[in-house]
């Protein structure tokens, strides 16, 4: 919902300040490794149940922040007839790791690992996911100068006058800087200059992150309890 929103805006931050859709998709999925990666150090090293709490809520962060940005990205990137069955896809992939991994625990387990040596594997996995996400979604300067275009698109569509009368063209002028000003003035704060910034400032993000962090993080914990 707040992709919708959020293209038109966007692009001006794009223009103005230099930042890109493809660079915040990349530093937030590289941000969701760092986080994977310190979730399998901390349970690598068998730690106390407080440590190990603290361990699974960068793994829910991860989670969170994978989950996000692929079904964002498939949704985006895919041919409209083909987004459900290639949503489909990544889904069922994550359903197969997920089915998998505890069949794989119990059998270490059953020659004689400790459950945090396990975690070496998805360790290991980690590194390779790691490796992989930098190399898929690092910000080509196509998709650089594609961002740039569309931000300075709409710069240009803002700036472009409506046809009026001139004094009609005047008063409407004048109008829409007293509204700017009036709006900046009674909100008590400026323009955003990402889109990280116009994203915080809206309140139904913070209700979707709420929601999203109670759901997501209960499915991570049952899964990783079970």
């Amino acid at each position: 919902v707040a992709r919708k929103h959020l293209k038109r805006e966007s692009g001006d931050a794009s223009a103005s300040s230099g930042h890109s859709i493809a660079l915040g998709r990349f530093w937030t999925v590289m941000f969701g490794c760092l986080c994977q990666v310190l979730y399998y150090i901390i349970a690598i090293s068998n730690p106390p149940f407080g440590a190990l709490c603290l361990a699974f809520g960068f793994g829910g962060i991860a989670v969170s922040l994978f989950s996000g940005q692929m079904n964002a990205y498939v949704a985006s990137a895919s041919v409209k007839r083909n987004q459900g069955r290639e949503l489909g896809y990544l889904h069922g992939f994550y359903g197969i790791g997920a089915f998998a991994s505890p069949l794989v625990c119990q059998s270490l387990l059953a020659v004689g690992w400790s459950w945090h040596q396990f975690y070496w594997t998805s360790f290991g996995f980690s590194l390779l996911n790691a490796l992989l996400m930098a190399t898929a979604f690092h910000p080509t300067k196509k998709e650089w100068e594609t961002d740039r275009k569309a931000g300075l698109a709409v710069q240009e569509s803002e700036k472009r006058p409506v046809a009026h009368e001139p004094g009609e063209q005047r008063a409407s002028d004048i109008e829409m800087q007293t509204h700017k000003a009036n709006t900046a003035h009674k909100n008590g704060r400026t323009q955003p200059k990402s889109t990280m910034q116009l994203a915080l400032r809206m309140p139904y993000v913070w209700l979707f992150m709420a929601f999203l962090g109670v759901y997501t993080g209960s499915e991570t914990t049952i899964g990783g309890w079970i």
